[in-house]
């Protein structure tokens, strides 16, 4: 279900720029580097991941990745 709901939305949000998916990727790469530049290569092994895993690993890897960031959010308020 993670899984494809998040291939769903970036299908989604590729189409809804006008843009192919190659284009709109290209285009979102410098703000990604941004956001994981104190850990980037949590996106590459990220990437390299879903690349080759199945939709069961990918939604376990998306699920740790919220629950992480929960956590993160959570000791920030505290």
């Amino acid at each position: 279900m993670g899984a494809a709901l998040s291939e769903a939305s970036w299908q989604a949000m590729a189409r809804q720029s006008a843009e192919s998916e190659e284009e709109w990727a290209s285009r979102l790469g410098p703000y990604l580097s941004t956001a994981t530049q104190d850990h980037p290569e949590s996106l590459t092994d990220y990437v390299k991941r879903s690349a080759s895993s199945s939709t069961g690993q990918r939604f376990r890897d998306g699920l740790e990745c919220m629950v992480s960031g929960m956590d993160q959010m959570r000791s920030m308020n505290s």
